[in-house]
């Protein structure tokens, strides 16, 4: 150090490290808050394996869904459960072909399946989860809202 130096650092210097400082400690606390959130939801997810028949007819293309710079569709497929009983399947997404008048061709498999499903749970809504007053496996169940919806390309639903 050369001679009559010394170090001195100016106040906005000073100011600039404590709020790095503090905003470093902010972002970890985030990461935290964000870990334990996951950590949460993980625990109210099930999977579990529903048998019911697919209704290729009902089916709906979510479009202008992109992945890895390719346009395409999300597929959704009804599939009845029981009598009057069913969920909705997004069966994954499928790229658009060239010419968007035309929809992809999507292969369904008829009759009887086997579909995995996850689910989130909330209290009471899955068997042994019941509130007080309930008996396990009673399931609570909303009534659905009815809702239209119409593609309408080419005579397809």
């Amino acid at each position: 150090m050369p001679a009559g130096y010394s170090f001195r650092p100016r106040l906005w210097s000073l100011a600039l490290a404590a709020a790095a400082c503090a905003a470093g400690i902010a972002l970890g606390n985030w990461q935290a808050r964000r870990a334990e959130e996951k950590r949460a939801l993980a625990e109210n997810v099930q999977q579990i394996a529903v048998h019911g028949e697919f209704l290729p007819e009902r089916t709906v293309f979510l479009d202008n869904k992109v992945r890895n710079h390719r346009a395409g569709y999300e597929v959704v497929t009804p599939l009845r459960l029981g009598e009057g009983i069913h969920i909705l399947v997004n069966r994954g997404w499928i790229e658009a072909p060239a010419r968007r008048e035309q929809l992809p061709e999507v292969v369904t498999p008829r009759g009887p399946v086997r579909v995995r499903i996850t689910i989130a749970r909330e209290s009471g809504s899955l068997p042994g989860d019941a509130p007080a007053g309930r008996k396990p496996g009673d399931v609570t169940a909303r009534p659905a809202t009815p809702r239209r919806f119409g593609i309408g390309r080419g005579g397809r639903p």
